[in-house]
């Protein structure tokens, strides 16, 4: 049976979480849209968000179990987690606008390549691996089983849809250089 303070917590780290979201929605939907200098191919919203969601579960279970995640880490870790997420697909996104600029000592993330099809969970993915792999790395092994099966799972289900060889291989390299680096 889980304890009140778990319970409590896990209510907490959700609203938290959600909060995050909504502010980093409200902040690129303030301000005048600027030339977007790469035109989606494909959109977002033609994919589910369980890749999403399911990153998000692997965040909060590293939370809960890696040494010294104090609730300003905790707060920390979930905030980096939203903005790594949005910066990997916000070029899907019509009218997409980049965090860049908008957030202190964060710099320009690269740009897809114009011209090519991504599929976004897997950029997603790749992002959400490289984040996690970089701003836990004292999480225990079981944790880290788990972030490479996450990773390995979702690149292989959509590689299990017919999602073309060429989508399969820049996608993910793509969003491996949009993990958001923790600043130290």
């Amino acid at each position: 049976m889980r304890s009140y303070a778990t319970t409590f917590r896990t209510k907490v780290s959700g609203v938290v979480l959600a909060g995050m979201f909504t502010f980093a929605l409200f902040l690129s939907s303030c301000q005048a849209p600027t030339d977007n200098p790469f035109t989606p191919v494909n959109d977002t919203q033609e994919f589910e968000a369980d890749g999403a969601t399911a990153w998000m579960d692997v965040i909060m279970s590293a939370v809960r179990t890696t040494p010294g995640f104090t609730p300003p880490v905790a707060a920390r870790a979930y905030g980096y987690a939203g903005i790594t997420m949005w910066e990997s697909v916000v070029h899907g996104t019509a009218n997409g606008r980049s965090l860049s600029g908008q957030i202190n000592s964060f710099s320009e993330m690269p740009l897809p390549e114009q011209g090519k099809r991504y599929h976004w969970v897997i950029v997603m993915n790749a992002a959400m691996a490289e984040y996690t792999r970089s701003f836990f790395p004292m999480a225990t092994d079981s944790m880290k089983q788990v972030i490479n099966a996450l990773e390995t799972r979702l690149y292989n289900e959509r590689r299990n849809m017919g999602i073309g060889a060429d989508i399969l291989e820049h996608a993910p390299q793509n969003g491996q250089h949009t993990g958001v680096e923790p600043d130290g």
